[in-house]
């Protein structure tokens, strides 16, 4: 039986974790392409990590003390987590309160509720919020996913693995294998199928954390470490999976699943073959390295609401920014470590009396600062801007609540089958209009709707590829031929497009900076591939178009929307604290709310001339006859909020489509 020593290897391997995933978050640049994709790894390093410690810890209190309390194991967690959880979140309060909108700051609100009760996973998946995506860089305290899963997995494992301590150690290693083998296939089951579910909920992460538990016993029950007469080669193995994954995994690895068993069997490895002195183990054991495994947990929690904050303000662009605010995390790391961390670790010098009451005031001045807070927003803001949706895409949901933007299936709302089908086709461009069109024609009409939309747009015989990886459904060309194939099996179909075309006949590259007078950076996206390469993509759009107008009564296609180069609420918002907007009704006259007209026609030239060649009987919808004149292209009118950011259209700027989209639809005689 072995007596829980420290390992400074494993605090090295923390170093590691938390390296990738800061890198990551950065989301630095090399030779066109983000470096360190695969860094998201770092927090399934931490999770084996957690599980061999926790296991280690109850196996040393239970068999060989015989001293375990379960009162004092959730104190010692508490203490570990909390005390520094809630600094980080009462030292960027006062940041997120002066520039975040009003609906972001109340959704930052609600994160903190969950955060703290340790719930965060669930609010982040049922709030649509895509890990790794743009509008989650945004979320200060996203990253708290993790930590809820851990805290999911104390409290509950510590009472069933204590239970299973009374059986043969056999039943023990049985049960655990048993939980091992049904997460990793649920986890692989649900990344094909429900991958945000998969990515934030404990029942696709407790594999991971039972591997650790798995190799702590073997340690507390193995009288030799057989694996050590092989430290040397397995222990390199182990590192160079780990390392091997922070740089070729990417955002379309599905994750976790069977693949992400390359870097937990590579930190198994490590665990297991770092016990004794060899080159890994010297490595690993680096005082640096060791030091910065130390203040894993407080670098974890400081980086990302910085990072967040830095995004939110348009200033996280350069690397000299990006490593100025790691060294800022570093900093206030290493201070919350000495003087947080390790002050409520010690039960000597704050007691269970104290720390209860420093909980206890911390909740109230979190408490105290929200409602002050908010109702200072809601008096001093428009009305508008407070209640502002920024995420109209994400407005509709089926039946089962999911969001139908980026659903792998047709979200489809069905009042009788013999009703016209209204189909909804596009990118999140297309989203914004749904839900309107479903309170319009469905609610109130006798119409059917069906919308599949995603973050893409493209066509039968075309793939959306980056680099030479074919992006999967709903992004390829087989999404498109079951398009075809779903309309083509039902009657008085319309069918309604609008996408971000620009972006795609760009093939991947979108906006010069400062191009005319428009402040947009630099985007680049996924490219169109023909899978016959003699069709442009042109051609391709064209074909695809005429096809679905043969399968329907009547196909509308919304022109580009003009795009502004800058978040339209965040600049009101910035506007209003330097004094230089007072309410929207002024706002037509700054011309920093508002874009080239001039700029607009050249940007969509390539458009427009794809659009201009369809089919007469194509109802076509131009924007720019509603939101512009013959030199700007405005972002607010009849004091309405016409942008939810750069590009995307609000509530009340979809609704104006929509209207000419109504017109259209009355035209069409369904007998």
């Amino acid at each position: 039986m072995i007596k829980p020593n420290y390992r400074p290897d494993i605090d090295g391997l923390r170093a590691l974790a938390v390296l990738s995933v800061v890198l990551y978050h950065a989301k630095f640049e090399a030779f066109g392409s983000i470096i360190f994709q695969g860094g998201y790894i770092g927090v399934d390093i931490f999770f084996v990590i957690s599980g061999f410690l926790i296991t280690r810890l109850i196996l040393f209190e239970k068999l060989t003390l015989r001293r375990f309390s379960f009162i004092n194991f959730y104190e010692r967690r508490l203490r570990r987590l909390l005390p520094v959880l809630l600094i980080v979140v009462i030292s960027i309060y006062p940041f997120v309160t002066y520039f975040y909108l009003p609906i972001d700051f109340n959704n930052f609100v609600n994160s903190i509720n969950y955060t703290l009760i340790f719930i965060s996973n669930f609010f982040f998946h049922y709030s649509g919020i895509e890990y790794g995506g743009t509008s989650s860089l945004l979320k200060p305290l996203l990253h708290t996913w993790s930590l809820s899963v851990e805290e999911q997995f104390y409290i509950f494992f510590s009472v069933i693995f204590v239970a299973l301590l009374n059986f043969k150690k056999q039943i023990l290693f049985f049960f655990i294998f048993i939980g091992i083998i049904l997460s990793l296939l649920a986890s692989t089951y649900l990344a094909n199928n429900h991958p945000s579910f998969n990515f934030y909920m404990i029942v696709s992460r407790i594999w991971e954390l039972l591997v650790g538990t798995l190799i702590a016993l073997y340690f507390f029950y193995s009288k030799k470490n057989f694996f050590s007469n092989h430290s040397k080669k397995f222990g390199i193995f182990g590192l160079g999976l780990i390392i091997f994954s922070i740089f070729f995994f990417n955002e379309n690895t599905k994750h976790p699943s069977i693949i992400t068993l390359l870097p937990i069997i590579g930190t198994s490895l490590v665990i297991l073959f770092c016990e004794k002195e060899n080159i890994i183990t010297k490595i690993l054991s680096n005082k640096n390295l060791v030091f910065l495994g130390l203040i894993s947990y407080s670098l974890y929690l400081w980086h990302y609401p910085i990072f967040a904050i830095a995004r939110y303000n348009d200033v996280f662009e350069s690397n000299f920014i990006k490593l100025s605010l790691i060294f800022l995390s570093l900093i206030l790391s290493i201070i919350s470590f000495y003087f947080i961390e390790k002050k409520f670790r010690n039960l000597k010098l704050i007691s269970r009396k104290k720390f209860y009451i420093f909980l206890a005031l911390m909740l109230l001045i979190i408490l105290g600062a929200f409602n002050y807070t908010l109702n200072y927003k809601i008096k001093n803001l428009p009305k508008d801007l407070v209640s502002f949706d920024y995420r109209p895409w994400q407005k509709l949901r089926n039946d089962n609540l999911i969001i139908c933007h980026n659903n792998q299936n047709f979200c489809k709302f069905i009042k009788k089958k013999e009703y016209p089908n209204i189909y909804i086709l596009g990118d999140s461009h297309a989203s914004v209009l749904m839900s309107g069109i479903k309170k319009d024609f469905v609610d109130k009409k006798n119409f059917n709707l069906i919308t599949t939309t995603s973050s893409c747009f493209g066509m039968p015989n075309f793939n959306f590829v980056k680099g030479d990886q074919i992006i999967q459904e709903p992004c390829n060309s087989q999404h498109y031929e079951n398009i075809l194939k779903t309309i083509s099996a039902t009657n008085n179909n319309i069918i309604i497009i609008n996408a971000r075309f620009p972006l795609y006949l760009s093939n991947g590259e979108y906006f010069d900076n400062k191009q005319g007078d428009i402040e947009a950076n630099g985007e680049t996206f996924y490219q169109l591939k023909s899978i016959d390469k003699n069709i442009s993509i042109e051609q391709g759009y064209i074909n695809f178009f005429n096809k679905l107008n043969k399968i329907s009564k009547k196909v509308i296609v919304v022109y580009p929307v003009p795009e502004v180069g800058f978040n339209v609420p965040r600049r009101i918002l910035n506007l209003m604290k330097e004094k230089k907007l007072k309410n929207l009704n002024n706002a037509k006259s700054i011309k920093n709310l508002s874009t080239s007209y001039e700029v607009y026609i050249n940007r969509t030239k390539d458009s427009f001339d794809l659009l201009n060649k369809l089919n007469d009987n194509i109802g076509k919808i131009y924007p720019h006859k509603i939101f512009c004149d013959k030199k700007r292209c405005f972002t607010i009118l009849n004091n309405q909020i016409l942008y939810s950011d750069s590009n995307h259209l609000s509530l009340s700027g979809s609704k104006l489509i929509n209207e000419k989209i109504i017109n259209e639809i009355k035209k069409i005689n369904f007998e």
